[in-house]
């Protein structure tokens, strides 16, 4: 029992008062708060990353099933024809308009060919 009186008496306790114990404690749960939003904001980050990369995924696989859809139902057969149409017409109307068919009888005399241009004095033979 003497070694632990000595022991005791090497030992000098010093007394906290409140406002000790009260800055020491606040410090401690200061620190801990911090490290908590820390691990909490890796945590977030992680999981942004994670659920981005999965929603990048599934946009991935629905696009390709909508497209092989797409692909193998008649709505292609018919957008392609809708526009193969629509250029023929065109194509249709710009010749027509150009001249490049004759007349049709159902147009008769209301379509009269004409000069487009002044002939020359003489005939094209006249070259002076």
């Amino acid at each position: 029992m003497a070694g632990f009186t000595l022991a005791l008496s090497l030992v000098s306790f010093q007394i906290v008062t409140y406002e000790q114990w009260l800055a020491a404690y606040l410090s401690v749960l200061g620190i801990s708060l911090t490290i908590l939003g820390v691990v909490i904001a890796v945590v977030a980050l992680w999981g942004y990353w994670e659920i981005k990369a999965g929603a990048i995924k599934k946009a991935e696989e629905l696009a390709d099933r909508k497209m092989r859809d797409f692909l193998a139902g008649e709505d292609l057969k018919i957008l392609i024809k809708q526009q193969v149409d629509q250029a023929a017409d065109l194509l249709w109307d710009d010749m027509r308009i150009s001249g490049a068919f004759p007349p049709s009888e159902t147009q008769g005399a209301a379509y009269e060919s004409k000069p487009l241009g002044d002939q020359y004095p003489g005939g094209p033979t006249d070259v002076r």
